[in-house]
C-alpha cells in the first residue's frame, strides 16, 4: 500500500533539514584551518546586497500578512523590514566614508552592529511563532495588535540605532581559543529557540512557507553559533562565511514567500473559476454589486433577461443608472407613465431590501427579484425568470374558468367537497336538488346532507381506496328535514391546488316516490 503524499513529503523535507545542517557542518570543519581574508570593500558589497535582499523579504512578507491576515508574517515582515534598517545602517557606519565619524572604530563597530541587525531579527522570528503559541493556547483574542508589533519593531531598531551612534563600543573579538565572539550566542539562542518553536508546531509538513523558514532558521542558526563564534578577526574565512550564509538564510524566505503566494493568486484564480462556473450554471439571473453600488460580476442568464440594455450595460456600472436606462427605455411595465416614482421606489427596495419584488417587463417576461447585503456592503441580486409558470398560470385559469361554466350548464348535480366536508364548488342544479342557497351549502358540512349516519365516511374510503365511487342510490335529507334520493358517483380530482372530491348527483326522488306509491296501491288491504 503506498504511503499518503503528505507522509512522503514530510520525510523529504525532514531529510532536507538534517542535510542542510549536516552539510554546513562539514563544510565548517573541512575548511576550518583556511586562511582567507575578505576586505572592507567586499564587507560593504556584500552588505548593500544583504539590505536589498532582507528589504524585499519584509515588504514581500508584509503583503503576505495584508493577503490573509496571520500574524506569523506580521511579525516576520516588521522583522525583515526593520533588519534592512539596521543592515543598511551597519553596511553604512562601517563602510570607510563614515569611519571617521563614528565613536567607535572598524573591529567593535562592524561585530556589535551586526550582532544587533541578528539579535532583532531573530527575537522577530521568534516571537513570530510565540505569538501563535500564545494564540493557541489562550485563544484568538489573545493576538497581539498589528499596531503593538509596528510600534515594538520601530522602537526596537531606533534605540538600536542610537545606541550605536552616540555609545562607544568594547572590543568584540576575544582571547579564546574556540569562540572569539561569544556574544553571538545570543541571536543564535533565539534563532534555536524559534527553530524548536516552528518544528513543534508541525506546519512545516504541509505549509510551504514555514517549511523554507525553517531551512532559514537552521542556516541562521549554524551562521551564528558555528562560523561567526568562531571568527578570530575581521574579514577571515568564518566571518566571510557567516556573511553568506544571512543572505542565503534571507534568500530560503524570500523563496517559501514567493511560492506561498503563488499558491494563494492560483489558490484564488482557481477559486474565482469555480464561482464564476458556480454562477454560470445558475438557472437564475446573478449579479454581484459592490459597496459603492456598482455592477461586478454577472453570468449569461443575466445578460440574457437584460438583453435591452447590452450596449449600455457594462462593468462598474451604477445600479442607478442601469434602473434609468431600463425605464428610459420603456423594458419595465410598471413604470410607463410613472417613471420618476417608480425609479425612487426601486432604489429605495434596492438600498433596503427586504423581500421579493414581483417584476413584469413590456416583452411579456416575468421575473422575481431577490436581493440580500454581504458583510462588507455590496449587494447580491438574483432574478428568476417565472415567464413560464405566469403563463401556465393563465391557462390554468382560463381551464379553470371554462371547467365552471361547463359544470354550471350541466343538468346533473355538480359537487366538489373536501375529504374534511367542506364545500369548494356546486352549481346551481346542485343547490335546487338540496334545496339550499349557496351560502347556506357552503356554511355547512357534507356529511350532515346524509340519511344514514356514517354513509359518507364509508363512501369517502372507498373512493380514496379505488379513485372513484360507482353510482350508488343513496337517500339525502334537506335542511328542513325532508328527504330526497339521488343517483351518487364521485372521482378524486384537483381543484384550487388541492385534492378533492367531484360528485354527481343525479335526482330521483320523483322516481322513488312512484315506486313508493306504487307499492302501496298494490299492496293487500
Amino acid at each position: 500500500m503506498d504511503q499518503p503524499l503528505q507522509t512522503i513529503t514530510a520525510r523529504k523535507r525532514v531529510a532536507a533539514y538534517w542535510l542542510t545542517g549536516l552539510v554546513l557542518t562539514l563544510f565548517f570543519a573541512g575548511l576550518y584551518d583556511v586562511e582567507w581574508r575578505g576586505s572592507a570593500p567586499l564587507h560593504t558589497n556584500m552588505e548593500i546586497i544583504a539590505t536589498l535582499l532582507v528589504a524585499f523579504v519584509g515588504a514581500m512578507a508584509l503583503v503576505r500578512f495584508y493577503t490573509q491576515k496571520d500574524n506569523t508574517y506580521l511579525f516576520i515582515g516588521t522583522g525583515f523590514l526593520g533588519t534592512a534598517f539596521l543592515d543598511g545602517y551597519h553596511t553604512v557606519v562601517t563602510s570607510a566614508l563614515f569611519r571617521p565619524f563614528m565613536p567607535s572604530d572598524l573591529p567593535s563597530l562592524i561585530p556589535w552592529s551586526w550582532v544587533a541587525s541578528r539579535q532583532f531579527l531573530s527575537i522577530m522570528i521568534f516571537l513570530s511563532w510565540y505569538s501563535w503559541h500564545r494564540s493557541q493556547r489562550l485563544g484568538p483574542d489573545s493576538k497581539v495588535p498589528e499596531g503593538a508589533v509596528y510600534v515594538f519593531s520601530a522602537v526596537f531598531t531606533l534605540a538600536s540605532f542610537l545606541f550605536f551612534a552616540f555609545v562607544p563600543l568594547p572590543g568584540a573579538y576575544y582571547p579564546d581559543p574556540l569562540f572569539h565572539r561569544p556574544d553571538e550566542f545570543g541571536p543564535a539562542l533565539f534563532f534555536l529557540m524559534a527553530l524548536i518553536g516552528y518544528l513543534k508546531k508541525g506546519h512545516w509538513r504541509k505549509d510551504i512557507f514555514e517549511h523554507w523558514l525553517v531551512l532559514s532558521l537552521i542556516v541562521g542558526f549554524l551562521g551564528q553559533a558555528v562560523f561567526m563564534s568562531h571568527s578570530g578577526q575581521l574579514f577571515d574565512y568564518e566571518f566571510d562565511v557567516a556573511h553568506l550564509l544571512k543572505k542565503v538564510s534571507y534568500i530560503f524566505v524570500l523563496i517559501g514567500l514567493l511560492v506561498s503566494m503563488y499558491s494563494i493568486f492560483r489558490s484564488a484564480e482557481e477559486g474565482e473559476g469555480r464561482f464564476r462556473g458556480a454562477i454560470e450554471s445558475l438557472q437564475e439571473a446573478f449579479a454581484f454589486y459592490d459597496s459603492s453600488d456598482r455592477l461586478r460580476i454577472y453570468n449569461e442568464e443575466f445578460l440574457r433577461l437584460h438583453s435591452g440594455l447590452n450596449d449600455v450595460r457594462k462593468p462598474g456600472m451604477y445600479f442607478e443608472d442601469l434602473v434609468k436606462a431600463s425605464v428610459e427605455r420603456g423594458t419595465i411595465k410598471e413604470a410607463i407613465g410613472d417613471k420618476e416614482e417608480f425609479i425612487r421606489r426601486r432604489l429605495k427596495q434596492h438600498r433596503n431590501p427586504v423581500g421579493p419584488i414581483l417584476r413584469e417587463l413590456t416583452d411579456g417576461t416575468w421575473y422575481i427579484i431577490n436581493e440580500s447585503r454581504t458583510s462588507d456592503g455590496g449587494l447580491v441580486v438574483t432574478q428568476t425568470d417565472i415567464t413560464e409558470l405566469k403563463d401556465a398560470e393563465a391557462a390554468l385559469r382560463d381551464r379553470e374558468a371554462l371547467t365552471r361554466r361547463i359544470l354550471e350548464a350541466s343538468p346533473v348535480g355538480v359537487l366538489i367537497v373536501t375529504r374534511e366536508g367542506r364545500h369548494l364548488f356546486a352549481n346551481e342544479r346542485a343547490l335546487e336538488i338540496q334545496g339550499v342557497t349557496r351560502e347556506e351549502l357552503f356554511s355547512s358540512d357534507a356529511g350532515s346532507y346524509y340519511g344514514t349516519p356514517g354513509l359518507r365516511a364509508k363512501l369517502k374510503d372507498e373512493l380514496h381506496e379505488t379513485g372513484f365511487t360507482p353510482p350508488t342510490e343513496i337517500e339525502l335529507v334537506k335542511p328542513d328535514g325532508g328527504p330526497y334520493f339521488v343517483i351518487l358517483s364521485s372521482t378524486v380530482t384537483d381543484f384550487e391546488g388541492q385534492k378533492a372530491h367531484l360528485t354527481y348527483l343525479y335526482d330521483i326522488t320523483d322516481r322513488k316516490r312512484a315506486e313508493q306509491d306504487l307499492q302501496e296501491s298494490q299492496a293487500p288491504a
